[in-house]
């Protein structure tokens, strides 16, 4: 019995030898990779077991999961150096810090963290890169960033909500680039740690108990849109390199919101959006912003002292909409854009006349409402054309002379209402739609003075439209006003009355004296054979069939033509030199385009 439990205990040594050597070169673990899928521990055993389990794998190709309060260490991790897919540690609420990842360089995918009671990220020391996503939440020991302190990129977004003890982002001091959006939440005093942070790809996002940007001294591009909404945020300071955002501003309901400053080298955005900031006493930051791609929005209801849009002077490249709410001054910054998409100025408690568009030749669409103390319009004495006019509930307009003159309104409709003591709209822009409209534009006037109370009065006021050749049909409606043609002929539809332009025979949009084909409607003029004479009235030889005297290039008198060949139909050239060939596909008729016949 000796003998077999000796033979037994010999094998099994011999083999553990073999084992031993196998793993073993030269003193050192054969580096392999593992688990092409995903391992999730979900206790403190399966982690230190890990080493045991998988001997040698430095690298998991896969994903790994840690998962609830069962685990208080990764020390049982410590020979992983990559990690292909993503990481994520999950309500490890006893995890105190993340030792055993020490020699972890990259992670493929996400690296997400929610819960656990570790201060800093001690432990994760060498980690370089992240391919996606850093997320970090629900961590209220957390205090700052260090020990992370490799880390150079991160190619997806980051993803951080700030608990009640966080200081600062320390331990980020390397983080460059953040190629996907940048969104901070919750409690985060101040972003000292992020000095070398220059570049973010999408999105950066605020949001919270944010107080502080000083720290990203060094952000110089937002690529996407940059989100402030309800932080207690005072200016921007901080952000004092900031060029270009790629997206829309949004600055929205931070009630700490003073001014701009540190924004003083913002040079562009897509949009403007500044709504809500009740307590802001300037624009004061912006003064650098020299180019909006699309729209402006400003909206306060601060009472006090009015904004001024001085800071916005330096603005040259712009021709969106402008939309201002609530008390703003000096309006001239404006003054020298020629052509802009809309302007809205509503709810404005001080200002008296709207002037200082000096320059504005064409304007998309005007709307101005709400404005208790405006007397007049008097700003807008260049523009040549104007979108929909939306002149309502401002109680103490009484002149509108800003427009009067010639312009060209491209509307359909128009509203003047509730301007309780406006009572002269005898203005020529007013009087040419009156006159002009013929039931093409919806006006809608009420609730003003009585010479301005309904389309009626505004008519009366107005008086006769001018009829310069006394045809009945007044100017702006003649399609020939300086020659009496009452009966508005015009047979070719260009909106010019036969009676003032030179001969049309045929109505085809080509005068006589140039018409190829003078009685014979054929607006291509297409002659194939260059010989002067429109295809559309030559005499081309005819083929008759079953007729002596053929009416066209080929006749056939009682009788058919037959295309036994499915695959076959009549082919025909359009003006533009394509072929499409006409034939039967079931019980429907198909056009198919075709190569021309050679």
């Amino acid at each position: 019995m000796n003998i077999v439990k000796s033979i037994i205990s010999n094998d099994c040594q011999m083999k553990k030898l073999a084992f031993l050597i196998v793993i073993c070169l030269n003193g050192k673990v054969i580096s392999q990779n593992c688990i092409p899928l995903a391992i999730v521990f979900t206790s403190q055993n399966q982690v230190d077991s890990f080493p045991i389990n998988y001997p040698g794998c430095v690298v998991i190709d896969g994903s790994l999961g840690v998962l609830g309060d069962g685990i208080t260490n990764l020390n049982g991790l410590n020979q992983l150096v990559e990690i292909g897919g993503s990481v994520q540690i999950l309500n490890a609420n006893n995890l105190m810090d993340l030792g055993g990842l020490d020699n972890l360089i990259k992670i493929g995918g996400q690296f997400i963290i929610m819960g656990g009671r570790f201060t800093n990220f001690n432990g994760i020391g060498k980690l370089k890169e992240i391919g996606s996503h850093f997320i970090v939440s629900e961590n209220d020991s957390l205090q700052n960033f260090s020990g992370i302190d490799s880390l150079r990129r991160i190619e997806g977004d980051f993803d951080f909500k700030g608990g009640s003890k966080f200081v600062n982002f320390n331990g980020l001091s390397k983080l460059d680039s953040i190629i996907g959006k940048f969104i901070l939440r919750g409690n985060i005093p101040i972003c000292t740690g992020l000095s070398a942070l220059r570049f973010i790809g999408g999105e950066f996002r605020l949001g919270g108990n944010i107080a502080s940007l000083i720290g990203l001294n060094s952000l110089k591009n937002i690529g996407g849109a940059f989100i402030v909404v309800e932080t207690l945020l005072p200016d921007y300071s901080g952000l004092d390199s900031l060029q270009n955002i790629g997206g829309n501003l949004f600055s929205v309901n931070n009630t700490n919101l003073g001014s701009f400053l540190g924004l003083n080298s913002l040079r562009s955005v897509l949009s403007l959006y500044i709504i809500e900031n009740n307590n802001i006493i300037n624009l004061s930051g912006l003064d650098s912003l020299d180019t909006i791609d699309e729209d402006m929005t400003i909206t306060i209801q601060n009472v006090n002292s009015p904004i001024s849009l001085h800071p916005l002077g330096n603005l040259s490249n712009f021709n969106g909409s402008i939309t201002l709410q609530g008390n703003f001054s000096d309006l001239e910054v404006f003054g020298e854009f020629d052509t802009l998409s809309n302007i809205s100025i509503s709810d404005n408690d001080i200002i008296t006349n709207i002037s200082g568009f000096d320059s504005l030749k064409h304007l998309g669409g005007l709307i101005i409402s709400n404005n208790p103390i405006l007397v007049a319009i008097t700003g807008f004495e260049s523009l040549q054309s104007l979108g929909p006019l939306d002149l309502m509930d401002n109680q103490f307009l009484v002149s509108i002379e800003g427009l009067n003159h010639p312009v060209i309104y491209t509307a359909q409709y128009l509203r003047i209402s509730d301007n309780t003591i406006l009572d002269n709209c005898n203005i020529e822009f007013l009087c040419d739609i009156v006159w002009q409209s013929n039931g093409q534009i919806t006006l809608a006037i009420q609730g003003n003075g009585v010479n301005c109370g309904s389309i009626s009065s505004i008519a009366q006021s107005c008086g006769t439209a001018p009829d310069s050749d006394g045809d009945g049909v007044n100017d702006f409606l003649d399609n020939c006003p300086n020659t009496q043609n009452a009966n508005q002929l015009d047979c070719n539809n260009n909106g010019i009355g036969d009676a003032c332009e030179p001969l049309d025979s045929d109505c085809d949009g080509i005068i006589d004296s140039l018409d190829n084909c003078p009685n014979y409607p054929n607006p291509f003029q297409t002659d194939l054979n260059n010989n002067g004479i429109g295809d559309a009235c030559e005499d081309f030889p005819k083929i008759g069939i079953n007729q002596t005297n053929p009416k066209s290039e080929f006749h056939i008198s009682n009788g058919s033509i037959f295309i036994d060949n499915p695959e076959k139909g009549l082919i025909l050239k359009n003006h533009q030199g394509q072929c499409y060939t006409l034939k039967a596909n079931e019980n429907i008729l198909q056009v198919v385009y075709i190569p021309c016949p050679q």
